[in-house]
């Protein structure tokens, strides 16, 4: 994952009233790869409540990417759903994070399997300037 960005979504007052969010990864090998997302869940935690939204993205598939090229993983939260506000995510009361898990195979003249998976979490941090997702931890085999 090379970057996560987030735009917010306003009303007619501008007030926030939902988020959307991408997170962008890059094939950085020199051979062509077909990605699959494994998870792509959202988390909302506020005080002892925790609310999972179910998995975001194509439910089967992958995607093929060739070297250097770049694909988004996107989410969003609509305050109307009910699962958490995006003022509430603006100013801390409610804890964004967002687990990742892709599988990466290099598609080419190797003979072998190559096989890899990435996991990441990435937390919205009310309390950067700018806002922004920081990466908390990653894992890559």
């Amino acid at each position: 994952m090379v970057h996560g960005g987030f735009k917010l979504i306003t009303g007619d007052k501008k007030a926030p009233i939902g988020m959307r969010w991408s997170f962008t990864i890059k094939n950085t090998g020199c051979s062509p790869a077909r990605v699959v997302v494994k998870k792509n869940v959202p988390q909302f935690t506020t005080g002892d409540h925790v609310a999972t939204i179910p998995y975001l993205g194509p439910s089967q598939g992958s995607i093929l990417m060739m070297p250097n090229q770049t694909a988004n993983l996107t989410g969003h939260l609509r305050d109307a759903d009910g699962y958490a506000k995006a003022a509430d995510i603006l100013t801390g009361t409610t804890v964004l994070t967002v687990d990742i898990e892709l599988s990466y195979t290099a598609i080419g003249w190797l003979w072998w399997n190559n096989a890899f998976i990435y996991q990441a979490r990435n937390r919205f941090r009310h309390d950067y300037s700018p806002q922004a997702f920081i990466m908390e931890s990653a894992f890559a085999d």
